[in-house]
């Protein structure tokens, strides 16, 4: 009976050892899964030594995530890999708390493995930064970013597009809450990276100059920003042709900073370009065309030119009468643009038309105490008592 049982205790023994072989080598080969899933999505291998991507036995040399699958810390590695995965998972997800709280993990992983600096833990870093900020997390956002553009220059080299990237990042999160000097500074960084490391007539230096043109602006700094919108615009063109819309907002900031410069010929000409190019690639009209058709109205007015400034604020208002409450709430700002330049015309009946309609949509949305009500109510008095004298007036002479 003893013998008995001392084979079936070293039966146990042998499967229980055969147990764990399995489950490391299940482990190990999930973790190397995981491991490339993250080249996966960070990229591979490209024409440039600028915009190249490590190998993995480079990248993850020397301290680096990929040793640490071959040692005691394999667990740690394992959760560092698997935690970055399901973090991009959900942010593609749109699922912005279950990936930060994934990507948080993931980060504490590569901090205790000293593996930030690689392209797995630089993808973690920007991915987290995004989801921050996204959740305006500020604070932390600043914080993390910085992480991954440090990050960036070590785990790819300081002239590199990752780190042009990043920087982007960087001033996205600055622009978002309102820091455009310091926002306009990392793109400048960016910038010269991608001027460097890709020539002058690449789509990315084209993209760098708008968002520095776009910073320059937000300080009021217009004739700078003039300058940089119309070099980008040279780019843009000369990468997708006259008419595409991955451009339309340059052109449409370039007018206005024409406007805001006070170069309102320049800007109504620019305007009118940026309609055309609209209506050039589709019929139907967003937000940004009746603002623009808005803009392009004050334009004319601006630059004592009172007849097509009249012929595009007519063709503005029926656009808004052509459209519902529901569409037109959104853009209630051009509505009352609109009846603005009416009453800068001295049209009151047309003024009176589109204040009545603001004023009914402005009480739908905001309650009948509103202060802001205020002014809309004192410009449709204004129209009334216009539109009364000329009745009168046109009753006398008969």
């Amino acid at each position: 009976m003893s013998e008995l049982l001392k084979d079936d205790s070293d039966q146990k023994v042998k499967l229980k050892t055969g147990n764990r072989l399995v489950d490391f080598t299940t482990t190990l080969i999930a973790g190397l899964l995981l491991l490339g899933a993250i080249f996966y999505f960070v990229g591979g291998g490209n024409s440039s030594p600028y915009t190249n991507t490590h190998t993995i036995a480079s990248t993850f040399s020397l301290g680096g995530l990929l040793p640490k699958f071959c040692s005691s810390e394999f667990p740690i590695a394992l959760n560092a890999a698997s935690h970055t995965i399901f973090g991009q998972i959900d942010e593609s997800k749109k699922n912005a708390d279950d990936s930060i709280r994934h990507l948080k993990i993931a980060r504490d992983a590569y901090k205790v493995l000293n593996s930030q600096n690689t392209v797995a833990g630089h993808a973690c870093l920007s991915m987290l930064g995004r989801e921050l900020s996204s959740k305006n997390d500020y604070a932390q956002a600043e914080i993390v970013l910085k992480e991954a553009t440090d990050s960036a220059k070590v785990a790819y080299g300081p002239q590199h597009e990752m780190v042009a990237l990043a920087l982007r990042d960087q001033g996205l999160l600055f622009a978002s809450q309102k820091k455009y000097a310091e926002a306009e500074k990392v793109y400048k960084e960016a910038y010269d990276l991608d001027l460097n490391g890709l020539g002058k007539h690449h789509l990315d230096v084209a993209y760098d100059m708008s968002c520095i043109a776009e910073m320059k602006f937000r300080q009021k700094l217009y004739t700078e920003s003039i300058q940089y919108f119309k070099d980008s615009l040279l780019v843009w063109k000369e990468n997708r042709g006259q008419y595409h819309p991955s451009f339309s907002w340059v052109e449409e900031n370039l007018a206005k900073a024409y406007y805001e410069s006070g170069d309102y010929a320049q800007a109504a000409r620019e305007f009118e370009k940026s309609l055309a190019r609209s209506d050039h690639l589709h019929g139907t009209h967003g937000k940004e065309y009746f603002r623009n058709l808005a803009w392009l109205s004050w334009s004319y007015l601006f630059d004592a030119n009172p007849d097509r400034a009249r012929i595009r604020v007519t063709r503005l208002s029926v656009m808004l009468n052509n459209t519902s409450d529901t569409d037109v709430i959104p853009m209630i700002d051009v509505l009352e643009s609109a009846a603005d330049v009416f009453i800068s015309l001295g049209e009151y009946r047309q003024a009176e038309e589109l204040y009545q309609r603001l004023l009914r949509l402005q009480k739908s949305q905001w309650g009948l105490d509103d202060p802001r009500l205020e002014r809309t109510t004192k410009h449709l008095a204004e129209c009334t008592e216009h539109i009364s004298a000329e009745s009168g007036s046109l009753k006398s002479a008969n």
